[in-house]
């Protein structure tokens, strides 16, 4: 529950509490009147708690956009459109057309029944094939062990066939961590070597220990037939911009024949007694054909409009953001898990979404024009695990190092006792004066953390140095809760609050210098929710007396779709030793897929000091495999 830890003390049973604030002008009475208007109808029934799977969240980005534009904001930036879209995916399946055939120097012809002989896999990335082939065997590229396929051949615009796993399997004292797979056996890194050896493709074939057809092959094989993988071997989502395909070995076994080369049995004796290799081009030989994938899911989008800046400060930005998106009909995020009804999500997040709306107004209202150029961003997926913001600073707009500050609006429509908090006033030098000063103009009482790490959208822009405010009213009865409606908003409270964040955009926007970033402690962060996870935390007396190795990092598991996003690595710690670095992502451990910090966890547990665990990691367009040697607290 992305704030229970912090802030169960500050739920509060009932109806909403409405905020007295007298003397409001005649214009805060107007702006309420709009405030009440868009809450209204972004809580209302007809959007289905604006769910990443109903029609109603595809409503309520149509909604945003109208009223950016009718704000005066500019709703062209991408293609001509407000929406920055993004493909909320379930995964990868096959599409149309497959097929592919081995075409010989004289016109033989060897093709290729889909499904039967040859699948593509998701590992990979779709295309045309059209290439020379070349074989090479294990596809291993290790000479610190004495064995490199890649050492005597070139492989540079070629489609590399490919024997799974490694040599001397059957062999306890094998280079190749004995009769364990060692890091050379994954597809992946298979994939990773090809593709930095120049290939633009890979084949692969079964090999022989576990199919059962060598001589040293265990009785206990894998195998009992050449089976073709399953197309979404290794998480179904490609890892390599090569494509790959898994072909039966007789095919290959054909193709070898005929290009005068040993048979896979041959070379895989001569890998075993010697580990020696026997690449070798297959000289007029070519893979023919076209692989086409689709993905599954669904299309989402992120609402952007745009306040141009004037007077020499227009290439720089201040973003303003607040998620649109909610729970739909309930679910894994509900406080209510027993019911299926619409959770309307007035407060999270229809509340920030309306003040966003109404600080753009008045925003695009200002004369002289603002110099910096303001960025209004709805966000979507962020209920599940801030993928729409992520989407948004991996091409933001604006780049990132001209963005000069991020506001964040999320959960403000319950103002009670005039408090609002407000986190990241340690992310920038001038930040706590400044919040401190345009909440007193608004008779608003402020609780300020430094922090700008939370379960909310500011927090990826923090991770990438961006200086950070979030504005927040607190938890109550209602969150997360079908009973999140409209009428339980305090639209005087959240006028206030827009008009807080306003000025504090406009003096932002306005002045010559930029807000000087610092960082803030990366151990404050912990206590903020369950977005952000340590495996550093302080132990328990019975963790001390086990002595429980740490990796000395910060996890976040819901940034990324497929694997664990790593935030910070502590100086000295395993992990640092180990080569990790903030920005990576683990997408497995010991050969385990990595798809919660809870199942890192789970590794953890079963390490003691002097154990390793093998990681393999995302790092921009590289794989890599990172060996973490534990020793003691």
């Amino acid at each position: 529950m992305r704030w229970t830890s912090l802030f169960a003390a500050s739920v509060v049973a009932g109806a909403a509490l409405t905020t007295s604030f007298q003397g409001r002008s005649a214009e805060s009475e107007s702006a309420v009147a709009r405030l009440r208007r868009h809450a209204e109808y972004l809580a209302s029934d007809e959007l289905e708690g604006r769910g990443p799977k109903t029609k109603g969240i595809d409503r309520a980005a149509e909604y945003i956009a109208a009223q950016f534009a009718s704000a005066g904001l500019r709703t062209n930036a991408y293609q001509g459109r407000a929406f920055q879209e993004f493909y909320l995916s379930r995964g990868y399946a096959l599409g149309k057309p497959n097929h592919a055939e081995m075409v010989g120097p004289k016109g033989q012809r060897l093709a290729l029944e889909l499904g039967q002989s040859f699948t593509p896999l998701a590992l990979g990335t779709a295309g045309k094939l059209d290439f020379p082939l070349a074989f090479v065997g294990y596809g291993i590229s290790a000479p610190e062990l004495g064995y490199d396929d890649y050492a005597k051949i070139d492989v540079q615009g070629r489609a590399v066939i490919v024997l799974r796993h490694e040599p001397q399997q059957g062999d306890e004292q094998s280079v190749f961590d004995g009769q364990r797979n060692s890091p050379h056996a994954f597809l992946s890194r298979k994939l990773a070597v090809a593709e930095q050896h120049g290939a633009k493709a890979v084949i692969f074939c079964n090999d022989g220990y576990n199919l059962g057809v060598r001589d040293n092959a265990p009785d206990n094989a894998q195998f009992t037939a050449d089976k073709l993988l399953e197309f979404n071997t290794g998480g179904g989502a490609p890892r390599s911009s090569l494509p790959a395909l898994h072909l039966q070995r007789d095919i290959l076994d054909k193709l070898l024949h005929a290009a005068g080369a040993p048979s896979l049995l041959e070379f895989e004796k001569r890998a075993d007694e010697r580990l020696e290799t026997n690449s070798r081009d297959l000289t007029g030989w070519r893979i023919q054909g076209v692989t086409t994938t689709v993905r599954t899911g669904k299309a989402l989008k992120n609402v952007i409009g745009v306040l141009p800046g004037e007077n020499g400060l227009q290439s720089e930005a201040i973003l303003i953001g607040a998620h649109y998106d909610h729970l739909g009909l309930g679910g894994d995020g509900s406080l209510a898990p027993w019911t299926v009804d619409i959770h309307n999500g007035a407060d999270d997040n229809a509340s920030g979404t309306t003040v966003l709306l109404e600080v753009a107004r008045r925003l695009a209202a200002q004369q002289p024009r603002l110099k910096r150029t303001v960025v209004f961003v709805a966000f979507s997926a962020e209920e599940m695990g801030l993928i729409g913001s992520e989407r948004y600073v991996r091409a933001p707009l604006i780049p990132l190092d001209r963005t000069v500050a991020m506001l964040n609006l999320d959960m403000v429509g319950r103002l009670r006792q005039n408090r609002v908090t407000v986190y990241g006033v340690g992310t920038a030098s001038e930040f706590q004066s400044l919040v401190t000063q345009h909440a007193g103009r608004q008779e608003l009482a402020v609780r300020l953390s430094p922090s700008g790490y939370g379960p909310s959208d500011h927090a990826t822009f923090h991770a990438r140095g961006v200086p950070v405010l979030h504005f927040f009213t607190g938890l109550h009865a209602d969150y997360h809760r079908p009973s999140d409606d409209a009428d339980k908003l305090d639209y005087a409270g959240m006028d206030r609050i827009a008009s807080m964040v306003t000025e504090i955009a406009r003096e932002l926007a306005n002045r010559e210098s930029r807000p000087s970033p610092k960082p803030t402690d990366w151990v404050a962060d912990l206590d903020y929710g369950d977005d952000l996870e340590t495996t550093d935390a302080t132990p328990s007396p019975q963790e001390r007396q086990e002595e429980r190795p740490r990796l000395g990092v910060m996890l976040r598991s819901a940034a990324v779709r497929q694997g664990i996003l790593v935030d910070s690595v502590i100086d000295g710690g395993p992990a640092h030793r180990a080569g990790l670095r903030a920005g990576d992502v683990i997408l497995r451990a010991d050969d385990q897929t990595m798809d919660a910090t809870a199942r890192l966890h789970q590794q953890l547990k079963t390490k003691k000091p002097g154990d390793s665990l093998m990681l393999e990691v995302q790092r921009g367009d590289l794989q890599l495999q990172l060996k973490v040697i534990f020793g003691s607290r």
